[in-house]
């Protein structure tokens, strides 16, 4: 899953956010969340901006309709740490454009 996912799927950016994805014949959306020891050192920085991430998710994927199945990675690229409420607006513009169907083809 995730090597084809990197080498073959598509991506976009919404900082601070890098969301790739492909489309998977799993039957459900499969996710990652990634905070690259390069950008946050600490591992519990990392830990906490994991868990908002997965918290951001969890709250608001419900909320878009998806034509697809998908493998998707999220991946932190901020050296700092944002907000919740900052962290979920960002999950949110991520989820829209993911349920566009401009990107399902």
């Amino acid at each position: 899953m995730i090597a084809r996912l990197f080498k073959e799927g598509q991506s976009f950016f919404v900082y601070p956010l890098l969301v790739k994805f492909s489309p998977s014949d799993y039957h459900l959306h499969r996710v990652l969340f990634s905070v690259p020891k390069s950008k946050i050192k600490k591992a519990h920085q990392r830990n906490l901006i994991k868990r908002r991430l997965r918290e951001a998710y969890r709250l608001n994927k419900a909320a878009f309709d998806y034509p697809s199945q998908f493998d998707i990675a999220y991946i932190y690229l901020s050296s700092e740490i944002i907000a919740f409420k900052e962290i979920e607006a960002k999950l949110k513009n991520a989820l829209k454009r993911l349920s566009t169907n401009k990107l399902n083809h």
